[in-house]
């Protein structure tokens, strides 16, 4: 992974969670070479328009990849 990362100038991350029954898309930046970034988690949508990328996710959902246990109170 690290030559890899030494190889890229960009790195994007695109993942779908499932939020309210739903999959939604989430992008986030990794990696940009000699540049300050964002790394929030927003979702997008691809659209006739184009990519519309949303505000910062809200959180809903388990984008880390865990499934969440729906009988888990709190």
């Amino acid at each position: 992974p690290y030559i890899v990362s030494a190889l890229m100038e960009n790195i994007i991350t695109l993942r779908y969670v499932e939020a309210r029954s739903q999959l939604q898309r989430l992008i986030s930046i990794v990696k940009t070479r000699d540049s300050a970034f964002d790394s929030s988690i927003r979702k997008f949508r691809i659209t006739t328009g184009g990519i519309q990328v949303s505000p910062v996710h809200d959180g809903s959902g388990e984008p880390s990849g865990h499934r969440a246990d729906p009988g888990a109170s709190g």
